[in-house]
């Protein structure tokens, strides 16, 4: 029997949950795909099955019946993209069209939104899977065994929840098992592990003795263990050794690069004047805050709104000297900086890019700009107060500099142009240990898998 309720962050308690819940999985493999969902819902929200859920399952059974529709010849690769989001696109395609290049059979299995979003040549596979009812007796060992362990997390009223959960993850698992019986690929490749349907692609590879690897897309968190594919490309010494840290052996990483990154530093022409004028902003150095505002349960709203606060409360402080801009995340709604007047909030308006380029200094709480931004030479902030969750240790590996509080923001900015170079100088040298294969991880990444694929043949 475990208890999760002491641990105050959702970082511990997913981690503990993954730990105690291990044997668990290794009698019940069929729930893998699952684990990370499991947490989610049921431990973390206590889900339970509405009637308007039960028609939906009612409606998959009677009318989603098509399966996957694409080209199922043979080849020596499969990638597996289910998501538009460019972080997973910018991860995946670039690796898809080099291993392309260098005349290696591959096949592209992508989701129908996917599809209607992204251009893709030649035509990916689509992936659909078919509603197919499943009786709950089959799932009923497996939520007792998490239940003896997590009694006091997992409510008897989300049982039924769950088996509607699992059976989806058993239908996904027998698509892409038909998918790949026929393809008949040495390697699966993934954006993403952790999720259905990405965690049920790389279970069913596992039971079909298909090797598969998931490329890291972004800065390492603890939901990116444990690992359901075989592999993770991870890209540099630095998340290298914070996957190990999370407990995963090191025999599951190598250290392949981020393909993504290969096109940065992006600098648009006339990026600082295009800025200004989207934002309206005057010709002022500018900070550029990275919001996190999208995960208030892992986050902390204390964290969030001290954030806010914090760079309000340096506007307010140099009105003359700075600009203070704040990018959205693509899933945040702005609502966190309603009363931040000072502040110019923006999400869309301007590409990553150009915001990276226009930027005098960039900060954040956890965000993947904090190392985006090395690559653009710009001095990097990290806000953690105490008392916060420790949700990114940039700051204690030199990549960032630590602000405890209002206070030391507002000295920091004050200190200038000449403090901020030379901080910007200091963190550059720790660029290396981030990005492996610095401009050509893509090609890092496409020789690991054509070699691996021809070994295996």
């Amino acid at each position: 029997m475990a208890s999760l309720a002491h641990l105050p962050t959702l970082d511990e308690r997913w981690l503990e949950f993954a730990r105690c819940a291990q044997p668990v999985f290794a009698v019940h493999p069929e729930l893998v795909p699952l684990r990370q969902t499991i947490f989610k819902q049921f431990v973390e929200q206590q889900t339970t099955f509405t009637a308007r859920q039960r028609f939906k399952q009612w409606a998959r059974l009677a009318l989603r019946q098509k399966r996957s529709q694409g080209d199922l010849s043979p080849v020596e690769v499969v990638f597996w993209l289910d998501s538009s989001r460019e972080v997973l696109t910018e991860a995946l395609l670039p690796v898809v069209r080099e291993v392309t290049a260098g005349g290696v059979q591959v096949a592209l299995i992508t989701s129908p939104t996917v599809q209607r979003q992204i251009q893709l040549t030649p035509p990916p596979i689509t992936f659909s899977v078919p509603a197919r009812w499943q009786p709950s007796s089959r799932w009923r060992a497996g939520w007792h065994a998490l239940r003896e362990i997590f009694p006091d997390a997992l409510h008897p009223a989300s049982f039924d929840a769950f088996c509607d959960l699992a059976s989806a993850a058993a239908n996904t698992v027998e698509e892409v098992k038909r998918l790949l019986s026929q393809l008949r690929p040495r390697l699966l490749v993934l954006a993403a592990d952790h999720l259905l349907p990405g965690s049920a692609a790389a279970a069913a590879a596992r039971d079909l003795g298909i090797e598969s690897l998931v490329l890291l897309h972004g800065a390492v968190s603890p939901y990116n263990a444990p690992l359901t594919a075989d592999r993770m490309g991870v890209w540099g010494e630095v998340s290298f050794d914070q996957m190990v840290q999370l407990g995963v052996p090191p025999e599951q990483l190598v250290v392949l690069g981020s393909p993504r990154h290969d096109s940065f530093p992006a600098v648009p022409a006339d990026a600082r004047q295009r800025f200004r004028d989207t934002l309206g902003l005057r010709d002022l150095p500018c900070l550029v805050f990275f919001s996190n505002g999208n995960d208030l349960r892992r986050n902390s709203r204390v964290a969030v709104e001290g954030c806010a606060r914090w760079l309000n409360t340096a506007a307010a402080a140099l009105p003359d000297r700075m600009e203070v801009a704040v990018r959205l995340h693509p899933n945040e709604d702005g609502s966190l900086y309603a009363n931040s007047p000072l502040l110019h909030v923006f999400k869309h308006e301007c590409d990553l890019a150009t915001t990276l380029s226009a930027a005098d200094v960039c900060a954040a709480l956890c965000s993947t700009t904090l190392v985006d931004a090395l690559l653009y030479n710009k001095p990097v902030l990290q806000f953690y107060a105490e008392g916060w969750p420790n949700l990114a240790d940039n700051w204690r590996r030199g990549l960032s500099l630590r602000i405890a509080d209002e206070t030391q923001l507002v000295d920091f900015l004050s200190a200038g142009m000449g403090r901020w170079q030379t901080l910007a100088a200091e963190q550059a040298q720790q660029v290396d240990s981030v990005f492996a294969h610095r401009g050509r991880a893509r090609q890092a990444v496409a020789d690991y898998l054509v070699g691996r694929a021809r070994r295996m043949a």
